[in-house]
Formats: C-alpha cells, sequence, structure tokens
C-alpha cells in the first residue's frame, strides 16, 4: 500500500517514521510520516491496529509506540469521568489513553507487535517505546522479556508529566533495535 510521507520538518531526512499508537495527543514523535490508532476517534491518519500492520516488510526507518499503560477490569469510567468534569477536564486519562483488561492482554500486544514491528522496521531501524512505571500498570520488564526479536539498547527514566496516584511515578523512554540488524 502506497503512502505518501509527510514533510516532517524543513530539514525532513526522508525517514518513514510510524506512530503506532496515536491516540489523542499526536505529539510522540513530534515528526511522524504515518499515524494509526485503533480508535477512530483519535482522528489518526489510518484507523489500524498495531498488533496487525498494513505496511510492506521493511518499510519504517523509526517505530514510535506509547501503548496504555494502566490495567483496569471495568470498562465502567463513570467516576473518572465525573473526577475529571469536577477539574474542568473534558476526558480523564482513561479516556485519552485507554486501558488494557488485564496483563493477558497486554501480553499479546507485546507479542504480536514484537512479530510486526520487526517485519515491517527496515533493518537498522529503531523501535521507541513510552512507558510509566506507575501503581496498577503493566511492566517494563514484561515488555522487555517479550520483545524477543529485539536487543534493548537504552532505557531511559525521567519523572512522569502525568499526575498518577503515587508521586514516584516514572516516564521510560525505552529504546530496541532489531536483533541481526547491524
Amino acid at each position: 500500500m502506497p503512502i505518501k510521507p509527510k514533510q516532517t520538518s524543513l530539514f525532513d531526512t526522508g525517514k518513514k517514521i510510524l506512530d503506532a499508537t496515536c491516540s489523542y495527543a499526536h505529539i510522540w514523535p513530534k515528526f511522524a510520516t504515518v499515524r494509526i490508532d485503533i480508535r477512530p476517534e483519535t482522528k489518526p491518519d489510518m484507523v489500524m491496529d498495531a498488533k496487525d500492520l498494513k505496511f510492506p516488510d521493511n518499510y519504517f526507518d523509526e517505530i514510535y509506540c506509547d501503548p496504555p499503560h494502566l490495567i483496569r477490569k471495568s470498562d465502567d469510567l463513570t467516576k473518572a469521568n465525573f473526577r475529571q468534569r469536577q477539574r474542568g477536564r473534558k476526558l480523564s486519562l482513561l479516556q485519552r489513553y485507554y486501558f488494557w483488561h488485564s496483563m493477558d492482554e497486554w501480553m499479546i500486544f507485546v507479542k504480536a507487535t514484537n512479530k510486526e514491528f520487526f517485519r515491517c522496521l527496515k533493518p537498522n531501524g529503531t523501535v521507541y517505546y513510552k512507558m510509566t512505571d506507575a501503581k496498577g500498570a503493566v511492566t517494563i520488564k514484561s515488555l522487555v522479556d517479550g520483545y524477543t526479536n529485539f536487543e534493548l539498547i537504552e532505557d531511559r527514566a525521567e519523572k512522569s508529566k502525568v499526575n498518577w496516584k503515587t508521586s514516584n511515578s516514572m516516564a521510560h523512554y525505552i529504546t530496541f533495535r532489531g536483533k541481526g540488524n547491524e
């Protein structure tokens, strides 16, 4: 499927960059060629599941993924939405970024994207993940352990800008390179 790349900046490098989970923000990475999300209401460039990419092999130079971080068994967001309206916000964090219903659901995502990202990434390409280690969140260890097609290059942590329930939460910017992609 041919895709007309967007101009990413004045100094466009010609790289093909996929934002595999753009959500509402459309900000990480700032200059993505294609932004996809499974939820049409987020207005991605293409509605697509990161677990089943409709792109050719060896297509992207970089893939960015900022998946949901929290596990929440219930779909009922009434309390979360009420609290956000009290604070003058339209959407709760759970609505904006969504959530997993179980650790099993998260691991299905990890295993599928491990295969799909590796398939769609060019040799020497890079996968960047943004994760949060907060109470009730998926674990970074489960991601690293599940990314068997990749080697961990870097895990840079900084204080999370999102106000999670615990003040000690950290945002992790994790970099992977495909094994055998020297």
